[in-house]
């Protein structure tokens, strides 16, 4: 153990440091009242002054002793010693679900049977109005017999009416969060949960995640907008079935998922007896809703209460070939007005004069509704251009307004 680690926190000798995260490190430790090993997990320093991470560390505690159920990792004790704040969980040593996927995809079966076990705690939570919000393999943790529980409920949103915690920041890990929470909604329900368990149950069945991408704000992009990849195509010898979970556990509209963890887990226990899991949820599990248009048409489904300014700088190559688009279409309504300029004269030049002994009136006229004709098909063709030019534009400076908001979103979850 390093000279900047505690010998003591409380009455708990600290033995080695087990892990560090975004908010928290966790410690080894022992107690001597109860004589056994511990973890002890402990708010770093420079956070003490942070009201925000104050709020979210003693949430965490009070969150896990209120959900008591045999895969949640119990929450054994949790006080302040010298300015720190800190809780005693269960010693898990096992690992964690992401130190077993470093070696591979696991068998059906097994994959299965950890669902199984995790299904009732998280709709126990689910029950409570808590939504984890951060489930990933780093959170799985197994005891000295391997079975699996939930840890880290420390971000955890409480859907308690009257709760006075808020944040502005999208929280969580993207490379396993829902659509509606990388779009920076608050008001989630367990089928965020849900999705995220799906990326875990992808990856569990073919050892990489469903989306990969260079930066956190990519790996959101990809979750709003890309549609859930065919896990058979990745690991072809895969069951069937298996790809009907995922599309569904994993769909972009909420409502479409599984309702509960345990109907999830069911499905795939069908799977590995060898049955088909139902493809579409009961009627009465599915509420009305209009599916999402495409994204390619629209822009994303990001509904700011205060339009902010638009973004100056930091904008996509993506953003700029559309607004490019949007250049070329003004030229060529330019090129338009040119043209019918250069027609109108010529077509009244066409026209003979009133003394042409060869063309009778009523082939003057005909002429003259001719021109009028083209002028106002030109014209109605140059409306209608610029209306879709404008549109076009506005479409691009909303897009690259939205790309703006998710970049300082993730921006500020990493600080």
């Amino acid at each position: 153990m390093s000279s900047t680690e505690p010998l003591h926190i409380g009455r708990y000798e600290i033995r080695a440091e087990l892990g560090r995260g975004g908010m928290a490190v966790v410690y080894r430790g022992f107690d001597p009242q109860t004589r056994r090993e511990v973890a002890v997990k402990v708010l770093p320093p420079q956070f003490l002054n942070d009201p925000d991470f104050r709020t979210r560390f003693e949430r965490e505690a009070h969150t896990v002793a209120r959900l008591e159920h045999s895969a949640i990792v119990p929450l054994y004790d949790y006080g302040e010693d010298r300015g720190q704040l800190y809780f005693v969980m269960r010693l898990m040593p096992g690992g964690s679900l992401a130190d077993r996927l470093q070696h591979g995809p696991l068998p059906v079966d097994e994959v299965s049977r950890i669902i199984t076990r995790l299904a009732p705690a998280l709709d126990e939570a689910h029950a409570h109005g808590v939504v984890h919000r951060d489930l990933k393999p780093g959170n799985i943790l197994f005891d000295n017999r391997g079975d699996p529980y939930i840890s880290d409920f420390g971000i955890a949103k409480i859907r308690e009416s009257g709760s006075t915690f808020s944040t502005s920041g999208v929280i969580g890990t993207p490379a396993y969060m829902s659509p509606e929470q990388a779009r920076g909604e608050r008001d989630l329900t367990g089928r965020s949960d849900i999705y995220a368990l799906g990326t875990i149950l992808f990856e569990m069945l073919t050892g990489k995640p469903p989306y990969e991408a260079d930066t956190p704000m990519g790996l959101a992009l990809r979750h709003i907008m890309e549609p859930v990849p065919r896990i058979l195509e990745v690991k072809p010898d895969l069951p069937g079935g298996c790809s009907t979970i995922i599309e569904r556990a994993m769909a972009k509209d909420a409502p479409a998922r599984y309702a509960t963890v345990a109907e999830m887990a069911n499905a795939l226990a069908a799977v590995v007896r060898g049955e088909t899991p139902t493809q579409r949820p009961k009627r009465e599990d599915r509420p009305p809703t209009v599916r999402a248009a495409p994204p390619s048409t629209r822009a994303l489904p990001v509904k700011p209460a205060t339009k902010p300014d638009r973004p100056r700088r930091g904008t996509p190559r993506w953003a700029w070939a559309l607004l490019g688009g949007a250049a070329l279409l003004v030229v060529f309504i330019a090129a338009a007005i040119i043209v019918g300029s250069l027609v109108i004269p010529a077509l009244t030049a066409a026209l003979p004069s009133p003394d042409s002994a060869a063309l009778t009136n009523t082939q003057v006229a005909a002429l003259t509704d001719t021109a009028q004709s083209q002028l106002a098909a030109t014209q109605q063709a140059q409306t209608q251009a610029a209306t879709d030019a404008q549109a076009t534009i506005d479409a691009s400076a909303d897009l690259a307004t939205t790309h703006a908001e998710l970049a300082a979103q993730m921006t500020a979850n990493a600080g």
